[in-house]
C-alpha cells in the first residue's frame, strides 16, 4: 500500500512549509516522504528536490503567448494536463512501490478544492494507484484567534472532505508566531464545541454590536448547525507547533491513523 497526502489551504497559509517540515521531521525518524508541487504559480520553492513540479510542464508566463496566466486558471491548467497526462506525474514519482508516501502541495485556491470535478478525479485516481490518501487542510493560525473566523474556516475543509470523498483533518500553521495567551485561545476553539465557541464570540458583543456583526452572528449560528452534523472535520483540527518536535508527532500520529498507518514500535 502506498500513502499520499493532499496538502490544501488559502494563500500564504503555510502550505509549502508544512511539507518541508513534515518531510523533514519524517526523515528524523527513519521515515520517507517525498514531495510533488502542484502549484505553477509558486514562485521559489521552500523544499529542495521535489519529485515532479508541475511548473516543468505548465507555466502560466509565458512570454512566447505574450500574455500571462491568473493564478486559478493556472492551477485549471495544471489538473488539466495531469488528467490527459497522468503518466507525467507517475512517471515522474517513478517505480511505485509499497510504503511510498508522497505529499502533494497544492495551490492556495480553495475554490477548487471545493467545486472541482478535476481535483475530485485527482484525488480517485490516487486511490486507482492504490494510495490511500487523505487531505490535509492547512490554515493560518493567526486567523482562527476569532470566534468567527474559527467557525468560518472550518466550513472550507469541510466542503472539501464531501467534494473530495477523501479522510481530512485540518491543522493550524503558524502557530509559534502567536503569544503564549493566544496559543492558549486558539487550543479552547479547537477543544470546544462549535456552539460553545459560537456563545463565547457572541458574548463579546453582548453590550456592543459593531456594523454587521448581528447578522454574522446569525450566519455563524447556521454554520454550527452545519458543522455539529459533520464534526469529523471539525475535531481533527490541530495546532502544529513548528519548533515543538512532540507537536509534529502528536500531528503524525493522527495522519497516520487516518491512513491506516501502522508502525512498529521500537
Amino acid at each position: 500500500m502506498r500513502y499520499a497526502q493532499i496538502i490544501m489551504g488559502l494563500k500564504d497559509s503555510g502550505k509549502s512549509t508544512y511539507c518541508k517540515l513534515m518531510a523533514k521531521y519524517a526523515e528524523s525518524k527513519g521515515r520517507k516522504m517525498r514531495i510533488v508541487n502542484l502549484d505553477p504559480a509558486l514562485g521559489e520553492l521552500v523544499y529542495d528536490h521535489p519529485i515532479a513540479d508541475i511548473r516543468d510542464v505548465v507555466r502560466i508566463n509565458d512570454p512566447e503567448e505574450g500574455k500571462a496566466s491568473t493564478q486559478n486558471s493556472g492551477f485549471e491548467l495544471a489538473l488539466g494536463y495531469i488528467m490527459e497526462n497522468p503518466e507525467w506525474l507517475f512517471g515522474s514519482i517513478g517505480d511505485l512501490k509499497d510504503g511510498d508516501y508522497i505529499l502533494f502541495d497544492c495551490p492556495g485556491e480553495s475554490q477548487y478544492y471545493i467545486h472541482s470535478k478535476s481535483m475530485k478525479v485527482f484525488a480517485a485516481m490516487l486511490v486507482v494507484k492504490s494510495f490511500r490518501t487523505c487531505g490535509v487542510f492547512v490554515r493560518d493560525g493567526r486567523m482562527g484567534l476569532n470566534g468567527y473566523n474559527f467557525i468560518g474556516s472550518c466550513l472550507t475543509p469541510l466542503t472539501s472532505y464531501i467534494n473530495l470523498a477523501i479522510p481530512h483533518v485540518g491543522v493550524m500553521m503558524k502557530v509559534d508566531l502567536l503569544t503564549d495567551e493566544d496559543k492558549s485561545k486558539l487550543q479552547l476553539f479547537i477543544n470546544s464545541e462549535m456552539k460553545d465557541v459560537l456563545r463565547y464570540e457572541n458574548s463579546r458583543y453582548k453590550n456592543f454590536q459593531y456594523e454587521g456583526q448581528p447578522e454574522l452572528a446569525k450566519l455563524c449560528s447556521s454554520a454550527v448547525a452545519i458543522l455539529e452534523g459533520h464534526n469529523i472535520v471539525r475535531k481533527k483540527y490541530y495546532a502544529l507547533d513548528i519548533k515543538d518536535e512532540e507537536s509534529f508527532k502528536g500531528f503524525l500520529d493522527i495522519v497516520d491513523d487516518l491512513l491506516g498507518i501502522i508502525l512498529e514500535e521500537d
